[in-house]
């Protein structure tokens, strides 16, 4: 049975707590370097926290490199095993195409939804990309590290001037968290200056820059749907955290006084999904911010192994098996602990969750899913294997494997 909650008050209360946890947890990160902490939940959320200079090369080359070629792709594909920064799909006439970058090198691969086939696009060479933000197919934002470890972030398009293109672009301002509008307009950033947060908005392009304000709490993660800017504090097992929109030069409640929360907004804004983390407990839900209704899920998972589909009513998670003892989400968050995940939709309308696939039954590996991202048909869901940063893909709108289960 589907269990309606509603939200109560003691914002005083979460501030005083989430003080206390902030100056005594959270470590501080680099004043004026612009670099974020690479200790804690923040090393896990914004992954900077690799080694390794980068330098952006051009490697000419004639033809294109085929990577792999072969026939029909299967429901559950592999994409690439060598390690990735995330992908996108993309509409290709009738078909679904997918671009992904390597981490290692930054060369922009292309393939099909429908073929195993993949091939190089892009020889430019920048090693050790640790975040890729897609504005879409043909522009994109990457950020790595430099020998001395301070964040580089470079707005690319790619130059359609034969079939192998170069990546052309600008290094912009970086910034420790962002977050991209799902229409790819804007970056709703924040930026740790001197033990506080500035947050402000800015063109893909690094144009345009908007200053929203200064807070003292310097942990903010942005969240931003089509007409709506969010901030969530930052996740912690056990401590109470919350959820507020930005209005103007202020912060409005809209969650409060949840335990280890980690958030994500609806493309429309409508609708808020969140997981809550206390010792080895772990719960998702979803509330709708126009009545503050709260509907938990019949499965349990942290809400950053899920994304919406178009409708926003509906996700696609990825499913612990079975939680390890730990302290939830911190021990995922910093590497501590790793799932083996079933893939699961859930429909928050129906209060109800599909199982679509079990990963280590299909395709003989245990998968921990990250980062994951849906096409626009909402036909497929990608996401990286925490546990080998391999690229894979799920057909998602086949017939279910199993039956529905429901509260």
């Amino acid at each position: 049975m589907r269990r309606v909650l509603i939200i109560s008050g003691g914002v005083i209360v979460f501030f005083i707590l989430l003080g206390f946890f902030l100056f005594f947890f959270v470590p501080s990160s680099q004043e004026s370097g612009g670099g974020p902490a690479r200790e804690g939940v923040f090393g896990s959320l914004f992954p900077f926290n690799f080694g390794g200079g980068a330098n952006i090369t051009e490697e000419p080359s004639d033809d294109v490199p085929i990577v792999s070629e072969g026939g029909a792709a299967p429901r559950l594909r592999k994409i690439t095993a060598n390690p990735a920064v995330g992908g996108i799909f993309f509409e290709n006439g009738e078909d679904t195409g997918i671009l992904y970058i390597e981490r290692a090198t930054g060369h922009v691969f292309e393939g099909s939804t429908e073929n195993t086939t993949v091939k190089r696009i892009s020889n430019t060479t920048i090693p050790e990309i640790q975040e890729v933000v897609w504005v879409n197919k043909d522009q994109f934002i990457i950020r790595y590290l430099t020998d001395e470890e301070a964040i580089e972030t470079f707005s690319v398009r790619l130059a359609s001037t034969s079939e192998e293109q170069a990546l052309q672009g600008t290094f912009i301002t970086s910034w420790d968290r962002g977050v991209l509008d799902p229409e790819g307009r804007t970056l709703f950033t924040v930026t740790e200056v001197a033990g506080d947060a500035s947050l402000a908005l800015v063109n893909p392009d690094g144009s345009n820059k908007r200053s929203l304000f200064t807070s003292p709490i310097s942990s903010w993660v942005p969240l931003q749907s089509r007409n709506g800017l969010f901030v969530y504090s930052a996740p912690a097992s056990g401590i109470p955290g919350g959820l507020f929109r930005v209005v103007g030069t202020a912060l409005s409640s809209v969650l409060g006084n949840q335990p280890g929360l980690i958030a994500q907004v609806s493309p429309g804004g409508d609708r808020v999904l969140f997981s809550t983390g206390e010792g080895n407990a772990v719960s998702l839900f979803m509330m709708k911010t126009d009545s503050g209704e709260i509907f938990e899920s019949p499965i349990s998972t942290i809400a950053d192994k899920c994304v919406f589909l178009g409708d926003g009513v509906r996700v696609v998670c990825g499913v612990p098996e079975e939680f390890p003892e730990g302290e939830y989400p911190n021990d995922w968050l910093l590497g501590r602990v790793a799932f083996s995940d079933y893939l699961w939709l859930v429909d928050f309308e129906l209060g109800s969750a599909t199982l679509l696939s079990i990963p280590e039954d299909e395709a003989n590996e245990i998968i921990d899913v990250l980062k994951p991202f849906v096409d626009p048909r909402d036909e497929y869901v990608g996401f990286v294997n925490k546990n080998d940063l391999s690229l894979w893909s799920l057909r998602i709108s086949e017939e279910p494997i199993a039956p529905e289960a429901s509260e």
